[in-house]
């Protein structure tokens, strides 16, 4: 379990110098926004821009800015070691994280929790914690989740809404993506993107489960089942539904039924 001592997200310093020759009684974890200078594996360097290090307890720190500087920092304690064996990153090492706005927002949210005395503090900052440092592992790794602006992300949330409520209509990848004013591999790529998941696929999932409810919670036909679910052709759903539960719909409702 970690336990936060302090901590401050995108807190502003006029100038900084820290020399810690025995380092810090806890972990150290700093995301400087700005240049630093940094005394790292013996030689001082000049930092990037967005650098972030996780100093172990008692390992030696300097590093220092003569000009004003922001960072997020948090000191804390406990057992590291369950988060450190499920990713890669490595105490005492610098990093550049490829994304780091997410850094400060999860800062900002352990901070408010620290600091309020709310219902599940303790667990939701346990939460919070860990997924600060399974992002910044992503980031550092190229896997961090790509970035777009509110007005896009709106645009498809909007568009896969409609879709999922109107199963029934057809929805080729070329009406999504006019849905929405883009190329239809421009929107592919964008859609996969933000949910994990092809457009095609996507939606083939949700008439799946759209027909498992059907199934288990009416007495509808199959082939009515199909025809509610957008489904010209009764074997082309028996297919489908088959490929995605290893079922066909008939052997699906006389197992969920009888279980």
């Amino acid at each position: 379990m970690i336990e936060l001592s302090q901590l401050r997200h995108a807190y502003p310093e006029r100038t900084l110098y820290i020399d810690r020759q025995h380092g810090h009684p806890e972990y150290t974890f700093l995301h400087f926004f700005t240049s630093m200078k940094l005394t790292y594996n013996g030689k001082s360097i000049i930092t990037e821009p967005h650098s972030v290090i996780i100093f172990r307890p008692g390992t030696p720190q300097h590093f220092e800015s003569d000009t004003p500087m922001i960072h997020d920092w948090i000191h804390f304690h406990g057992d590291m070691e369950p988060i450190l064996q499920n990713i890669s990153l490595e105490l005492d090492t610098l990093y550049y994280p490829s994304q780091t706005e997410f850094i400060t927002d999860l800062t900002r949210e352990l901070e408010t929790e620290f600091y309020n005395a709310r219902a599940n503090r303790d667990a939701l900052i346990q939460l919070k914690f860990q997924e600060l440092f399974i992002k910044l592992d992503r980031a550092v790794s190229g896997e961090s989740e790509p970035v777009f602006d509110t007005e896009i992300t709106e645009k498809f949330r909007r568009l896969r809404g409609k879709m999922f409520i109107s199963l029934q209509e057809k929805w080729s990848v070329e009406r999504m993506a006019a849905e929405v004013g883009f190329s239809k591999s421009r929107f592919y790529n964008i859609y996969k993107s933000i949910y994990g998941i092809t457009p095609t696929a996507d939606l083939i999932e949700a008439r799946v489960n759209s027909a498992r409810n059907m199934l288990l919670s009416t007495s509808k036909k199959i082939e009515d089942i199909s025809y509610l679910l957008g489904y010209e052709n009764t074997t082309h759903f028996i297919r489908q539904f088959k490929k995605w539960t290893g079922y066909s719909p008939a052997a699906y409702r006389k197992r969920e039924r009888t279980t």
